[in-house]
């Protein structure tokens, strides 16, 4: 074996793992994964991430894409139906068309899908669909103007937002334009971590919370209004 042979054998075996570093490496989100997968699993999800098309099985699939599934919810019945789904940890992308935020943030939410999210193959004439891969999460998105006041009803006062859910019930939601996707990666990550228990204990503490807010801002208008009178002579 000469020496350009093994030369040549090298660079393709090193080059056979350079791959686009997924958007889910932010430093932090695999801190409690990559102390157990090996090296061939992570290379495996890298793959996926990078778009690397899957070996066709049927001919139903054989002109089909990959791609996240990100359910498009309409109306507070699809709303409830998705959350109902199963009780995976749940992501609901508030958005518009014609924000500028939104459509770059969505660029980033497209890529958490495809890393963690349901895969789906859909044929190029939109005829069927097939999960590829059941993820660890669900997503979706709902826009805006459509769906005005059930986003309202939701407390969505800007754009683009993000919510999570737990087994139907509400986590935590917050504004989330594309810089502040590293916020939005570390909650992925803490809440991935938590068992079924420790996900209703968050719930549980969550609505203590809102609850709490409630009564104080009861309380302010109470003594404001009592402000508003004269005082007795």
């Amino acid at each position: 074996m000469t020496l350009n042979f093994i030369f040549v054998l090298l660079s393709s075996f090193v080059h056979g793992f350079v791959v686009h570093q997924p958007i889910m490496s932010h430093p932090g989100f695999y801190k409690r994964e990559t102390q157990h997968r090996t090296r061939a699993l992570v290379g495996a999800e890298l793959l996926v991430a990078s778009e690397a098309v899957m070996e066709p099985m049927t001919s139903t699939t054989m002109d089909s894409t990959l791609k996240p599934k990100i359910q498009k919810l309409k109306g507070e019945e699809d709303f409830r139906s998705f959350l109902d789904e199963d009780d995976r940890l749940c992501i609901i992308k508030f958005h518009a068309p014609t924000c500028k935020s939104c459509q770059k943030f969505g660029v980033q939410y497209n890529r958490i899908g495809k890393e963690i999210g349901d895969l789906t193959a859909q044929n190029q004439d939109g005829s069927e669909t097939l999960v590829l891969r059941t993820g660890e999460i669900r997503l979706a998105e709902m826009e805006y103007g459509a769906n005005k006041e059930l986003c309202k009803s939701l407390g969505v006062t800007k754009l683009p937002t993000v919510h999570f859910y737990s087994r139907g019930k509400f986590l935590e939601g917050f504004p989330c334009g594309p810089r502040k996707i590293g916020i939005l990666l570390e909650k992925i990550s803490r809440y991935r971590s938590m068992t079924a228990s420790e996900l209703e204990f968050e719930v549980a503490m969550n609505e203590g919370s809102a609850l709490g807010d409630i009564v104080l801002e009861t309380l302010d208008i109470n003594v404001s209004s009592q402000k508003s009178f004269p005082s007795a002579i």
